[in-house]
C-alpha cells in the first residue's frame, strides 16, 4: 500500500470563526483530509477575499492576509452535513475531545474514536475514495439517461477494455 501524506503546512486552510472564537489554529488544520470546519459547517479559507493569493502559513497575524487584508469577513460555502460528522471525528481524535453525545446522524464516530488516528485517517481516506467512484457512477448514469451516450472518460474505458 502507498503511503499518503497525512498532513500539510504548505496547503492548509482555516476556518476564520474557530480563530476568532480560540485564538489560535487548531492542530487538525494541518491534515490533508480536513477540507472543511465541522464546528461551522463551512469550506475553509485558503484563499485571500482582497488579493486572490493562497494564504501562507507566516503572515502577519493569524486572521490577516499578507495583503493586509482580514480574513474574518470570509464568505465560505456550506459543507454537506455528512462531511461535517466525519470531520469531527477527526477533529476530536487529534484534540483528544471525546464523542459528541448528539448524533442526529447516527454517525459511528465511537467506533472510529476507538481507531489510532492513522488508521482513523486511513478509513477516512478510502470512504472518500468509494464516495467519488459511486459519485461518479451517478453522474455517468445521470449523463446517459439525458445523451444515451457515456462521458468521454467512460467510453475510452470502454474502448480499452473491449479487447479483454
Amino acid at each position: 500500500m502507498a503511503e499518503h501524506r497525512q498532513h500539510s503546512h504548505a496547503d492548509s486552510g482555516l476556518c476564520p470563526s474557530c480563530v476568532a472564537e480560540k485564538g489560535f489554529i487548531e492542530a487538525h488544520w494541518h491534515l490533508t483530509l480536513m477540507i472543511g470546519c465541522p464546528v461551522h459547517g463551512c469550506m475553509p479559507a485558503t484563499f485571500c477575499p482582497k488579493c486572490g493569493k493562497r494564504l501562507r502559513l507566516f503572515r502577519r497575524g493569524l486572521l490577516e492576509c499578507g495583503c493586509g487584508a482580514d480574513l474574518i469577513g470570509c464568505d465560505l460555502p456550506p459543507i454537506p452535513k455528512e462531511d461535517a460528522a466525519l470531520l469531527d471525528s477527526i477533529r476530536r481524535k487529534v484534540l483528544g475531545v471525546p464523542a459528541n453525545a448528539e448524533n442526529p446522524l447516527s454517525f459511528p464516530q465511537d467506533q472510529l474514536l476507538a481507531m489510532s488516528l492513522r488508521s482513523m485517517l486511513v478509513v477516512v481516506r478510502a470512504l472518500g475514495k468509494h464516495r467519488l467512484i459511486a459519485d461518479d457512477a451517478r453522474a455517468w448514469r445521470m449523463s446517459a439517461r439525458s445523451s444515451r451516450r457515456p462521458p468521454v472518460s467512460c467510453a475510452i474505458g470502454q474502448e480499452t477494455s473491449s479487447g479483454f
